[in-house]
């Protein structure tokens, strides 16, 4: 506004020149059409959409340091966002098309086991950090059609690491494109994949960077978890971006002024608030 930088909020604010620089999010028109078809058909309607990534950093990042370069990275079942903020605002995004579902896959191809079977074993014996620890000779029974079989454990951990430091380099590659490492201020992240044992040591040693687990900030959240048994402990991770929507809804609402609301004073003190206005907007 008249060449002044950084002005995160104009209103109330005056001047004869208004640039914007903005950060645009598009999506595909049938892709939402279809989405808000589907919704209508199951009795509801549509009031707003939300990019996924940008609703879950309402849940997560609520109230935390908004200064300098910040990212937020949300590793799926099979898409990873990155979202890069500076200064509290949304600079950039990037969708790597990977996510957690990789290590129960490379599981289920290179031990030819079912998909649920492998899914099971990368959360009770997967690791993601060095597999040289596990004794060469632990075993783990699995049950396989109608017997039990034996797999080296340490063979497991092998297969989800090699996945999970794929993953990271991923990550990394992704991030140094849009910037150097050593500018980041803070890197959250959150997804069941963050949770395995090791992963956040083997991220924060391939970015060289502190690394921390995304935890719920919004105030508004807490109380309603401890009301619901379904979204209690860990479980609460497969609805964060459900939760963030909440949030961004609950905080538009709070912020919208009362339907039918007037200022103070009525018509009189309206007039003088305009009269002070224009005042002080030439003089």
């Amino acid at each position: 506004m008249d060449f002044k930088n950084n002005v995160l909020n104009p209103v109330g604010l005056y001047g004869h020149r208004l640039e914007v620089d903005l950060y645009l999010v598009s999506a595909r028109l049938s892709s939402l059409q279809t989405l808000s078809r589907i919704v209508h058909q199951a009795g509801y309607e549509v009031k707003e959409v939300f990019f996924s990534g940008a609703a879950t950093t309402a849940a997560v990042m609520e109230g935390q340091a908004r200064e300098g370069l910040n990212i937020f990275c949300d590793i799926g079942r099979d898409i990873t966002e990155l979202m890069v903020f500076k200064d509290g605002l949304l600079r950039d995004i990037e969708i790597l098309a990977t996510g957690g579902d990789r290590m129960a896959l490379q599981l289920q191809e290179e031990l030819k086991l079912p998909y649920e079977l492998a899914e099971e074993i990368k959360k009770s014996y997967g690791l993601a950090a060095d597999p040289r620890e596990i004794d060469p000779e632990k075993e783990i029974l699995i049950k396989k059609n109608t017997f039990y079989k034996p797999i080296k454990q340490r063979l497991v951990a092998e297969i989800v690491s090699a996945s999970a430091k794929s993953i990271c380099l991923q990550v990394k590659e992704a991030v140094e494109k849009k910037l150097s490492c050593y500018e980041v201020n803070s890197f959250v992240l959150t997804g069941r994949a963050a949770l395995l044992e090791g992963f956040i040591e083997l991220l924060e040693g391939t970015l060289s960077i502190p690394v921390r687990f995304g935890r719920i900030t919004n105030p508004a959240v807490p109380p309603a978890i401890k009301e619901n048994s379904e979204l209690s402990g860990q479980r609460c991770l497969a609805y964060l971006t459900c939760i963030g929507m909440i949030c961004a809804a609950l905080q538009e609402r709070m912020a919208a002024p009362p339907s039918g609301a007037r200022p103070a004073g009525g018509a009189l003190s309206r007039a003088l608030q305009r009269a002070k206005e224009i005042y002080q907007e030439y003089f």
